[in-house]
């Protein structure tokens, strides 16, 4: 069962870190009743992604990416670097999640920086497909409110992979 509290881990070498709120009304797998889990956050080192929930880091965590021009960086100028850092992040947990932060104009928008951003995607499917990556685009979200709802829906779905596990699993009860 998941505990009335958690951690939201957030990885230190986030620029702009995703908000979280503190507390959420939980309904768990299979029944109509809902109880409040409180929401804390750890800044730290993660070995890999952008966030977990602490002690579950194995079964769930999430990588965001915020622009074409980063997705672009990424797969044609930092490919070793990121292709290594993908490959730890699919091998790390069971759900690795890749949350894309942009808008369906901003990803096929071409600019001085991003000649290109069909060679972009397709790079970036194969590269998920290969390393069993789930994606999830989810639209700009810049300011406060829209962020920690962003925040709140991943601890969510975190969530619900933590109790389809436990559930799952037959795993004990976590305290």
């Amino acid at each position: 069962m998941i505990p009335n509290q958690i951690t939201v881990l957030i990885d230190s070498r986030e620029r702009r870190p995703l908000l979280f709120p503190s507390w959420i009304e939980w309904y768990g797998d299979r029944t109509l009743e809902s109880r409040q889990i409180q929401v804390l956050t750890k800044v730290i080192r993660m070995p890999s992604g952008d966030y977990a929930i602490s002690g579950y880091d194995e079964v769930c965590i999430i990588e965001t990416k915020r622009s074409l021009r980063e997705l672009h960086g990424n797969v044609c100028t930092e490919w070793p670097r990121v292709a290594k850092a993908l490959k730890k992040l699919s091998i790390a947990c069971k759900y690795p999640y890749v949350v894309w932060e942009m808008s369906t104009s901003e990803l096929l928008r071409a600019s001085k920086h991003v000649p290109d951003p069909v060679l972009v995607i397709d790079r970036w499917m194969q590269a998920l497909t290969r390393l069993d990556l789930r994606l999830m685009w989810v639209g700009r979200h810049d300011e406060p409110g829209p962020r920690r709802k962003l925040g709140e829906q991943l601890v969510r779905l975190m969530l619900a992979h933590i109790e389809t596990e436990e559930t799952k699993n037959g795993l004990p009860e976590r305290t």
